[in-house]
């Protein structure tokens, strides 16, 4: 009978298609026990009985052969290189804001200023505006270059949801459409007229909501102006601000 095929193409056919392991050479699989060939036993290993995690099966066999007290640690471990690593990269990054703790020791050539609401003529705390209603108070009228980087209001109305009914606008370069037109409240991040904490990078509410942090910057050329009126029915009694620019 003549002899189909070489040595080599029955070498090749005799090999698994999965893990290319010569069939011949493989030991028989016991009832029950775990082969080293995936078409034996549904989990392929590589070298030293091991399971190779190259494969699905193989790494999920190879994460249930481990204990749990074992893992645990591998896990801690993994989680304090990263924080570790984060912590250095953090610490070799460079701070981009130009209003970072890295750039204190730098000189820069800048003059600072406030437009707030205190009164120089009384003493004690009585350093708040009173809008009546319908009434625009102007917090700032700026002159430029310039930038507002800050500004803070914190007010005391007993109108329900008077956070609504204050509205703020901001005017460059005297122009006399607002480039800002918003109800104060929508401003810091909360709307629909209540009063919530919120911490951001760019606004922060604090004591309940009623400290407002706005850090936005706001450049302008010419002039900036910015104004709260009073569309609520009762005077707002004590409106306290400061800008920073």
């Amino acid at each position: 009978m003549k002899q189909r095929g070489s040595a080599h193409s029955r070498e090749r056919r005799s090999r698994c298609r999965r893990c290319k392991e010569v069939r011949g050479s493989l030991p028989k699989r016991r009832a029950g026990s775990i082969g080293p060939c995936c078409c034996r036993s549904g989990v392929r290993r590589g070298e030293g009985g091991e399971p190779d995690i190259r494969s699905e099966r193989g790494l999920v066999k190879k994460f249930s052969e481990i204990s749990p007290s074992r893992l645990a640690k591998r896990l801690i471990g993994i989680i304090a290189e990263i924080v570790l690593f984060g912590a250095t990269g953090a610490g070799q990054t460079p701070d981009a804001s130009p209003f970072s703790l890295s750039d204190l020791p730098r000189l820069k050539t800048f003059t600072a200023h406030r437009a707030s609401s205190n009164n120089r003529f009384v003493g004690s705390n009585d350093d708040s505006k009173r809008i009546m209603p319908g009434e625009t108070l102007v917090m700032a009228d700026l002159r430029g270059p310039g930038v507002v980087n800050h500004f803070w209001v914190t007010v005391a109305d007993n109108e329900y949801a008077w956070p609504r009914l204050v509205r703020l606008r901001v005017y460059y370069d005297g122009k006399k459409t607002p480039s800002v037109d918003v109800p104060l409240g929508d401003f810091f991040g909360v709307g629909h007229g209540y009063e919530r904490d919120l911490d951001s990078l760019p606004v922060r509410n604090s004591s309940f909501g009623r400290a407002r942090n706005s850090y936005w910057p706001m450049p302008f050329r010419q002039s900036c102006k910015i104004t709260v009126t009073n569309e609520g029915n009762r005077p707002v009694t004590a409106f306290y601000y400061h800008v920073d620019w």
